[in-house]
């Protein structure tokens, strides 16, 4: 799976306080990472890779919590500053209630 800022991810497993099927916005893309934010705030890095086992059988982090299911294209040329910058973007509404393709 590729993943780029813009994206919609949809949670296969639960994550930070985030039930399976709650939907993040990747905000930051940097080599073999992935950086997602969710409706409740809460953000995190996700890797390509590191890998987890899952029925015997070895997954990347991002296709082990996550399934691509659109894009937001008013988000594709968002730049991650820092983390404050996040936050008050968070705080504005930025990554909430966007429209995106499926």
């Amino acid at each position: 799976m590729q993943v780029k800022v813009g994206d919609v991810l949809k949670l296969k497993k639960s994550c930070l306080g985030n039930s399976i099927g709650t939907e993040g916005i990747c905000y930051y893309q940097h080599n073999d990472d992935i950086e997602v934010i969710f409706p409740n705030g809460q953000f995190n890095i996700f890797s390509f890779k590191d890998m987890i086992m899952l029925n015997g059988e070895e997954t990347n982090e991002v296709e082990y919590f996550f399934k691509k299911i659109g894009h937001c294209p008013s988000l594709k040329n968002y730049h991650h500053k820092d983390v404050m910058q996040l936050v008050k973007d968070y705080s504005y509404g930025l990554f909430s209630n966007k429209p995106y393709n499926v």
